[in-house]
C-alpha cells in the first residue's frame, strides 16, 4: 500500500518550513498518517488548505 501524495499542481513552487509540536502530538499524527495511508505532509497541507478556505475574507 502506497502513501497518498498531495493533490497540488506539480508545477507549483514548493518551499520547506518547520513545525514545532509536542512529542505526543507528533507521535499521534504519525499513527494517524500510517492508519490513513497518507503522509503527514498531505494531512497538514489538507488541514491548512481547509483552514485558509474557511477563513473570512476581508
Amino acid at each position: 500500500m502506497g502513501v497518498k501524495q498531495s493533490k497540488r499542481d506539480p508545477k507549483e513552487k514548493i518551499t520547506t518550513t518547520s513545525l514545532r509540536l509536542p512529542e505526543k502530538k507528533l507521535k499521534k499524527l504519525r499513527q494517524i498518517a500510517l492508519k490513513e495511508g497518507k503522509s503527514m505532509n498531505v494531512i497538514l497541507e489538507d488541514l491548512i488548505t481547509e483552514f485558509m478556505e474557511s477563513y473570512p475574507k476581508k
